[in-house]
């Protein structure tokens, strides 16, 4: 009987060989664009980036109560998805120079499309990274006024807070002593107090029934 259910598991192996094909080429990603209210500015959203069809009610609260960036010289957008953060910020501020950070390469194909769309005059630079892990080797010379930041929170049908954990420690690290970290999100995700793990002075900017805004600054140096 072993012998018989050797000679059945041979005759069901297969073998596939694969051939490269030059004449063939990969479909092209669909990409959405959309514009964002109050502002000339446009985004486009590459398939499975975050707020792809439309902008999120959050970016949207966010922008409405976006932050004075005119003195700021560089900013960081950590997890910027298709950009809206950072974008908004070089359109208010010609002169700043913005990172965006994403982990998806999708995301930062979708942030430099519509940074490029937008004939922004700024300095840009476009880096894969987990929250701040793509700068981390260059953290002497990798630091910012401002750093911008909308969280992800869900992980599946998960609700957690450790991405976000990591990026406001990663915010404490790369910005300068009197930078300021401002984040967007939902009200019963207790940031607020996260925060003060990492920074000194937490303060509730603006809110409505669903969403605050937090500004973070005189970081702890871990």
């Amino acid at each position: 009987m072993a012998r018989q259910r050797h000679l059945w598991r041979r005759k069901k192996a297969r073998l596939i060989f694969s051939r490269f094909d030059r004449c063939l080429t990969p479909p092209e990603v669909a990409a959405a664009t959309y514009d964002v209210p109050d502002s000339p500015l446009k985004l486009t959203s590459y398939a499975n980036v975050f707020s792809q069809q439309k902008l999120d009610v959050g970016t949207r609260f966010f922008l409405q109560n976006f932050p004075d960036v005119g003195a700021a010289h560089r900013i960081a957008d950590v997890g910027c998805g298709n950009g809206a953060l950072g974008i908004f910020a070089a359109w208010r501020n010609p002169a700043v120079a913005v990172t965006f950070l994403d982990e998806s390469y999708l995301a930062l194909a979708s942030a430099k499309a519509s940074f490029v769309s937008n004939l922004l005059p700024n300095i840009a630079h476009f880096i894969a990274a987990d929250t701040f892990s793509g700068v981390d080797e260059q953290e002497a010379r990798e630091k910012f006024d401002i750093v911008l930041c909308n969280p992800p929170f869900h992980e599946g049908s998960k609700i957690h807070t450790d991405i976000a954990v990591r990026m406001f420690a990663g915010a404490a690290r790369h910005l300068v002593s009197n930078g300021e970290l401002y984040v967007i999100g939902n009200r019963h995700l207790g940031y607020h107090e996260i925060l003060k793990k990492h920074f000194h002075q937490v303060v509730l900017t603006a809110s409505n029934a669903k969403f605050v805004i937090i500004q973070a600054a005189k970081p702890r140096r871990q």
